[in-house]
């Protein structure tokens, strides 16, 4: 245990005496908010009982994983599932987590063994413990977190890049917070800015480093593998021999918690390099041919995945329904699915003969019997009850279950032109949303449709011409009014970003390939100011390359002292570099690097290094840039990132431009 330390000087508050519990430390703290049942049993508008539905199980999903020790009360032995080398409570990732830790099982173990806990100080004037329990609480939600932004003003930074993301002082003004109007949900036209959620007040306030974070989280949260023919023939189809996601990250189900708009999916696409275009992919669960799989709609459609009657409809800019995707959606019992998780009736659940849930003797959950425990019959024999109550539930389990690999091998197939030339670049890539675009514009309305007053205005004005208010998230091919380009990290202008999770390419060579790779693109751009402080470097190369990583892209500050980072592939050539303390200083030059050597699938390697340098805006609130990721690839070699044989290639020096507007080519988009 420990009292709290030290008095007050500084705008500190004083020390205060505390206590210690042991489920502080423990799981069961959290599972008494995060093991969520519907307790009301009433009848829904089909006539099914509602009443013990888990809306959310991720205490559960964990208790089942070979991350908990925990005694299995049937048995009173240590859960079957359990494996001693990856013991962890929540508070032992989440709460592990912090600048440059992502706190996930991918990174807090180091050869099979854990890592020594952070160490640290907690509060002011106060010892430094071994054990050190982080205060960030981040999960897997980019978006939300940058809506709110801080609650009050933050000043200088912390750290020895900071710049504010991490410890900065307070001045303890209170900042805009969004406001619902009362007119919300009241308008029945489709078109009304009033129809779903209005908020009066939108101010997103000072920027946090909780959208980044979660990031950080969502990148070390699966793995992906990828793998097909090395070689093949213009003319050929080629199959993906090996595409699998593996759950190896999080200690629950991925995605968990509340299931309501959380969605994540598989994209695959390939391209010809050498032109630059897009190629067709056949999915043999659907039988069906397109141009890449796992971009985002650009008008609302049917959802193949239910009953025609259902007639559910997936909006624009919502992932696409025939990629392979991991969520779970809920039921009024008429086997369609609905997003009403106050309604919804658990498919799997055991009712008497008048459909009302009963405890483990036979007796009614109801009035006279509140305290009753729902069951439910393991549907699928898989262990995990409560998928089964779901319509479908897609979601990746925990480790060690077998639900926690989705195999798509052999599913999808790379139809190769008779006139292509190669090399053959395929891209496999798993994208998370922390809401989809039905239900941000329900429930965030003008917050997630950000030009919603235009859009309304226009429809009041003609109802008969206007379009309806649509998400434009400018990224993935969605929609776009052409007159916008995302400023946020991650990526997008409208929406929930769809934030790259892992990516993975592999390369098939049509003919030997001789030519080395080279850098098409670079963010922010060379002479570049205003660029945001929390800005996420990024580079493109023509061609799939290798040993791109925090030794061969670096930064360095305008002292030349490098920059802490991560770095992760996160498009078909583009590789982002995440640094540390994520809001850097303002006001200040860095210079991002990547070294020769970086090399193609076939082994033709860089010869010289490529550097370009920027600056950043002033204060953490006025920078500007176009932070979109490059789809696909460009052909040859942008004039401004051209190498040369000199000992390091710097990237010629261009006219400061506002946040550095993209450079070079982009291949199809």
């Amino acid at each position: 245990g420990g009292g709290g330390g030290g008095g007050g000087g500084g705008g500190h508050h004083g020390g205060h005496e505390g206590y210690y519990h042991v489920k502080f430390e423990r799981s069961e703290f959290c599972g008494a908010c995060h093991d969520v049942t519907n307790p009301v049993t009433i009848l829904n508008p089909v006539d099914k009982w509602v009443g013990g539905f888990p809306i959310e199980r991720t205490y559960t999903e964990w208790l089942n994983s070979r991350y908990a020790d925990r005694i299995d009360p049937a048995t009173g032995r240590t859960q079957a599932n359990f494996d001693p080398a990856f013991k962890r409570d929540c508070q032992t990732c989440h709460m592990q987590q912090d600048f440059g830790q992502p706190g996930t099982t991918q990174t807090l173990y180091s050869n099979g063994r854990s890592i020594a806990p952070l160490r640290g100080v907690v509060g002011f004037r106060g010892p430094v413990r071994d054990a050190l329990y982080t205060h960030h609480f981040v999960g897997g939600n980019a978006y939300v977190t940058n809506l709110l932004g801080a609650t009050v003003a933050t000043g200088g930074g912390g750290g020895r890049h900071g710049g504010g993301g991490r410890g900065g002082s307070s001045s303890g003004a209170v900042q805009p917070y969004p406001v619902l109007s009362s007119a919300s949900f009241t308008s029945a036209s489709s078109g009304s800015k009033f129809h779903w959620a209005y908020y009066n007040s939108t101010g997103t306030g000072t920027p946090t480093h909780h959208s980044r974070m979660a990031w950080d989280r969502l990148r070390n949260a699966v793995s992906l593998d990828l793998s097909a023919a090395v070689t093949a023939n213009a003319g050929d189809t080629v199959g993906i021999s090996t595409l699998t996601v593996t759950n190896d990250g999080s200690g629950h189900n991925f995605p968990s918690g509340f299931p309501e708009g959380r969605i994540s999916w598989v994209a695959v696409r390939a391209f010809d390099t050498a032109t630059g275009a897009e190629l067709d992919i056949h999915d043999s669960v659907w039988n069906r041919t397109s141009t890449g799989v796992g971009y985002f709609t650009t008008e609302e459609r049917v959802d193949p995945n239910f009953l025609a009657r259902c007639d559910w409809t997936v909006r624009a800019g919502s992932p696409d329904p025939y990629a392979h995707i991991m969520r779970a959606l809920a039921t009024l019992g008429d086997g369609c699915p609905t997003l009403a998780l106050a309604y919804a009736t658990a498919v799997n659940i055991v009712t008497n003969d008048d459909g009302v849930p009963i405890d483990a003797s036979g007796v009614a959950i109801d009035r006279d019997n509140p305290r009753g425990i729902p069951q439910y019959v393991d549907v699928d024999g898989d262990g995990d009850l409560f998928d089964d109550s779901f319509l479908i539930d897609t979601r990746l389990s925990p480790l060690p279950m077998a639900g926690a690999v989705a195999d798509l091998s052999d599913r999808y197939s790379v139809i190769i032109p008779a006139n292509a030339v190669g090399p053959i670049a395929v891209t496999a890539a798993v994208y998370y949303q922390s809401l989809e675009a039905i239900i941000a514009e329900e429930f965030l309305g003008n917050l997630a449709n950000t030009d919603l007053d235009q859009e309304s205005a226009a429809y009041l004005a003609d109802p008969a011409n206007a379009p309806l208010p649509i998400l434009e998230p400018c990224v993935l091919k969605g929609p776009c009014d052409g007159g916008r380009t995302p400023s946020t990290e991650p990526a997008v202008v409208e929406g929930a970003p769809p934030v790259p999770m892992e990516v993975k390419s592999w390369v098939i060579n049509l003919a030997a390939d001789n030519v080395a790779p080279s850098v098409t693109e670079a963010y922010p751009a060379n002479g570049a100011s205003s660029v945001y402080s929390n800005f996420v470097a990024k580079v493109t190369f023509n061609e799939p390359v290798t040993g791109v990583n925090n030794r061969t892209f670096t930064l360095v500050d305008s002292r030349g002292l490098p920059v802490p980072a991560f770095v992760d592939q996160i498009s078909d050539g583009t590789w982002a570099l995440f640094a540390h303390d994520i809001f850097l200083r303002t006001g200040s030059t860095y210079t991002a690097r990547v070294a020769a050597g970086i090399c193609d699938f076939s082994n033709n390697c860089s010869n010289a290094p490529v550097s370009w340098s920027f600056q950043t805006a002033t204060s953490l609130t006025n920078g500007r840039g176009d932070t979109s990721v490059p789809l696909g690839f460009a052909t040859g070699q942008s004039a401004a990132l051209a190498s040369t044989s000199a000992p390091a290639t710097t990237v010629a020096t261009t006219t400061p431009t506002n946040g550095g507007g993209r450079r070079g080519g982009r291949g199809r988009r």
